[in-house]
């Protein structure tokens, strides 16, 4: 299982930086004769190999890393050396915590039955994660799980998660003077895109609009009308992406200040700032089908902010006119 991939795609076919995705391996063999859609689409139950690579810091990188050595990863959790491995038991099944060199648990290991990949990935995270959250909080230290690698064994298909990689911009010397009203509104965008939590960076998204859309554009209007200053409101619809999740797209051209109050409102803010969900429970952050969640509306909060705080400099630009 410890392979290191090199799969060349050129970045402009990848999806925004930032996002997580995943690599799909669909090998072909001689003695198959299903194609690769009735392989990808079995819905038979079978046998899943999981593992996911644990780090301690977060990176950003320009290329993606798919290396699934898992005495490559890293954390703060130090075994004895004589130690081969840690065995975790819980109504799942029996996994497996690996060591690097450093005697460090790198990697979390284990097989899980299911229908499909998708499944058996969110049943392996709820299985280790828990175990996972206990030794953060007994050793008071940070933890990530840097990328998760799945192995169909039925169908021999391969599915490796990683961060999509940022580009390199060149930019001007030469800087507009910033208002100060949006100094605290770019600080946001910057704890957002340096944060690797899905619900972290949401609710920072969800403050960059409320701030904007809530409190610096409504004051800065009505000075704009006292001063006796005509504009003409900015057209602000979602943008469209090709990437947002096909179930968001329903939500492309529409405003996004109705957008803001009757979906990222509702669906979203409401859960992440008060940590209960409708029937009552609290949020687990660890649970898959959550995260899963708030990171599929990730670009299309994220577009909406670019959009409304483009659309905000502008109204500035009226003021210093």
């Amino acid at each position: 299982m410890n392979k290191k991939y090199n799969i060349s795609i050129e970045k402009k076919k990848l999806p925004p930086p930032g996002i997580l995705d995943y690599i799909v391996q669909v090998p072909t063999f001689e003695n198959d004769s299903r194609t690769d859609e009735e392989r990808l689409q079995d819905k038979e139950e079978r046998k899943f190999k999981i593992k996911a690579i644990l780090t301690n810091e977060i990176q950003f990188s320009g290329t993606a890393d798919l290396d699934i050595d898992e005495t490559k990863g890293a954390s703060f959790f130090k075994v004895p050396e004589e130690a081969l491995k840690l065995k975790i038991y819980n109504k799942y099944g029996i996994f497996l915590g690996a060591k690097n060199i450093a005697n460090e648990i790198s990697a979390f290991l284990g097989e899980v039955n299911s229908t499909n990949w998708n499944n058996a990935v969110k049943l392996f995270i709820e299985a280790v994660s828990p175990m996972l959250d206990y030794f953060l909080f007994i050793a008071n230290c940070p933890i990530l799980i840097s990328k998760v690698y799945c192995n169909d064994t039925k169908n021999n298909i391969e599915f490796i998660s990683y961060t999509v990689p940022y580009s390199e911009v060149t930019i001007s010397p030469h800087i507009d003077s910033l208002p100060e009203e949006l100094i605290p509104i770019f600080a946001l965008y910057r704890e957002a895109k340096n944060n690797h939590s899905p619900f972290y960076r949401f609710l920072c998204y969800y403050k960059i609009l409320e701030g904007v859309l809530k409190n610096i554009r409504p004051k800065l209007f009505k000075k704009l009308k006292s001063q006796s200053i005509q504009f003409i409101r900015l057209e602000e619809s979602v943008p469209k992406h090709k990437e947002i999740e096909v179930e968001l797209q329903k939500l492309i051209g529409k405003n996004i200040q109705s957008v803001f109050e009757d979906y990222f409102t509702k669906k979203y803010r409401n859960i992440v700032a008060h940590f209960i969900v409708k029937d009552g429970r609290i949020l687990n952050v660890s649970e898959f089908q959550s995260s899963n969640e708030f990171n599929s509306a990730l670009l299309l909060i994220e577009l909406c902010v670019r959009k409304v705080i483009d659309n905000q400099i502008n109204y500035f630009k009226l003021k210093r006119s």
